[in-house]
C-alpha cells in the first residue's frame, strides 16, 4: 500500500475501534521501504506510533516512518516470555488472537456484566484448552467472592473446591501466578492485579482448572495475564458504570435543583429538579450558558462567585441566599451551592451548582416578622396607658382626700 491509503485504511480501523469499545483504542501506522527486520520491525513501529496516539490523548492516528537500514528487534530475553513460542504456527497465532479479541468484544460489549462473564468464560476455556474456569472479584472489604464459574462437574466436588479455594489464597497473599497439580487435576491462577491497590474491590483473581497436570507452560501463564488484564480493565469499567448510574439516580431523583456546568458555564445536567423549579425541559437548555435563569441585577454576584469558586484551586462550596429567574419570567428565591469539580490531577473541569427553593422559609421569617412587631405594638398600648394613669395619680396624689386615696 502507498502512504496514503494506508493512512486512509488506518484511520477508518481507528474510529471503528473506537465505536466497538469502551476502552480507550489508538491505532499506530508505520511506513518504510527497504528497512531490515522486515515485518517484526514495521509492527514494532506501528506499536510505538500507538504508544505516542494514545498519551497524547487525541483521537488521530500516528505514523512511524523509517527509511535504510534498521538494526533488527533485540532478542527475548531469557526472563521473559513471548506471547506465542516460537514454533507456534501462524493459524495457531491467529486462533489465539482471534479468542482473546472475542472475550475482549464480550466483556465490553452492551450485555449485562453477568452475562458478559458467562459468555467471555466459555471462550477462556477454549482458549486455554482446560475444563474449568473460577473468576473472583473482591468486594468493598477486599473479601474475594466467585463472579462466575464454569466448566466440568468433577471441579465442583469437595476435594476440587478446597484445592481451589487454597490456590485463591495463594495468590492474594502471593501477588503473582502460581500453578498446582494434583493427583489428577491441573491448576493455574493468576491474580487481576500485580500489586494491591487502595480500593480493595477493585482486586480479584483468575483461576483455570485443566483435566491433568501437564497444561501450566510459560505461554499458558502468558495467555493467562493477558485475560486477567482483561478482566481487570473490565471490572474497573463495570464499576466506574455502576457508580455513574448510581450517581445518576441519586441527582435525578434529588428533590432540589442540581446543574452541572463545564468550564464555559455551559449546561450539560439537568435534572427533574430544575425542570421543576426554572420551569424549562432538558432540551431546552443543554449547552446554553446559564445566564438566562440569572436576574439582570444579581449577575454580577454570579460572575464574583463563579471567580471565586474557579480560581481558589479545589472543590470549595458558596452557598448564598439569591434569586432566579423562571421560565415565565417571575423571581424566586434560592439557596444556590457552587461547588468545583477537580479531575485526578487537580484540574477543574467544570461546577455543580444546586439550587433549593426557599420561598416557604421566606415566607414564615416574614410571618415572624410581622408577628414580633404585632406583639410588640399591642403590648405597648396598654402599658403607655397604664404609665399615664400612674405619673397623674403622683403628680394630684396629695391632693386627694384620705378616702379617694383608698379607693384607686
Amino acid at each position: 500500500l502507498g502512504l496514503r491509503e494506508a493512512q486512509g485504511r488506518a484511520q477508518n480501523l481507528h474510529a471503528a475501534i473506537r465505536e466497538g469499545l469502551r476502552l480507550p483504542v489508538s491505532v499506530g501506522l508505520a511506513h518504510s521501504k527497504g528497512l531490515a527486520g522486515g515485518a517484526q520491525e514495521l509492527s514494532r513501529l506501528a506499536r510505538e506510533a500507538a504508544q505516542e496516539a494514545w498519551q497524547s490523548g487525541k483521537m488521530v492516528v500516528r505514523t512511524k516512518t523509517a527509511s535504510g537500514l534498521v538494526p533488527p528487534p533485540a532478542a527475548v530475553g531469557e526472563d521473559a516470555v513471548a506471547l506465542f513460542p516460537a514454533g507456534a504456527s501462524l493459524a495457531a497465532r491467529y486462533q489465539k488472537l482471534v479468542l482473546l479479541n472475542r472475550i475482549s468484544l464480550e466483556l465490553f460489549g452492551n450485555k449485562p456484566f453477568a452475562l458478559a462473564l458467562a459468555d467471555a468464560s466459555r471462550t477462556m476455556l477454549a482458549l486455554m484448552a482446560a475444563k474449568c474456569v473460577a473468576i473472583y472479584f473482591c468486594d468493598d472489604l477486599g473479601m474475594p467472592l466467585v463472579a462466575h464459574r464454569y466448566g466440568d462437574k468433577a471441579f465442583l466436588q469437595p476435594d476440587s473446591a478446597a484445592e481451589e479455594r487454597a490456590l485463591v489464597r495463594r495468590v492474594f497473599s502471593q501477588r503473582q501466578a502460581i500453578v498446582s497439580s494434583g493427583a489428577k487435576l491441573g491448576w493455574m491462577a493468576v491474580p487481576l492485579l500485580p500489586t494491591p491497590q487502595e480500593d480493595p474491590a477493585q482486586d480479584g483473581a483468575l483461576v483455570v482448572g485443566f483435566a491433568e497436570p501437564g497444561h501450566e507452560g510459560p505461554e499458558a501463564a502468558q495467555t493467562m495475564l493477558e485475560i486477567s488484564r482483561l478482566l481487570r480493565n473490565a471490572r474497573l469499567t463495570q464499576r466506574n458504570l455502576q457508580r455513574q448510574r448510581i450517581m445518576a439516580a441519586v441527582t435525578e431523583q434529588s428533590p432540589d435543583a442540581i446543574l452541572l456546568t463545564d468550564l464555559g458555564h455551559r449546561i450539560i445536567g439537568w435534572n427533574s429538579g430544575c425542570q421543576e423549579l426554572f420551569q424549562y425541559k432538558k432540551q431546552e437548555v443543554l449547552g446554553k450558558t446559564v445566564d438566562f435563569l440569572v436576574p439582570k441585577d444579581k449577575m454580577a454576584e454570579l460572575k464574583s462567585l463563579e471567580e471565586q469558586a474557579m480560581t481558589q484551586g479545589g472543590p470549595r462550596n458558596r452557598s448564598i441566599e439569591t434569586v432566579r429567574q423562571r421560565k415565565d419570567g417571575s423571581l424566586i428565591p434560592v439557596e444556590g451551592t457552587f461547588t468545583t469539580l477537580i479531575d485526578d490531577k487537580s484540574q477543574a473541569f467544570g461546577m455543580v451548582r444546586v439550587f433549593r427553593d426557599i420561598t416557604r422559609r421566606k415566607e414564615i421569617e416574614r410571618m415572624k416578622t410581622e408577628f414580633v412587631s404585632l406583639v410588640s405594638h399591642e403590648l405597648r398600648t396598654p402599658l403607655t396607658s397604664i404609665q399615664g394613669f400612674a405619673e397623674t395619680l403622683c403628680d394630684a396624689w396629695d391632693e386627694l382626700p384620705p378616702d379617694e386615696r383608698q379607693t384607686l
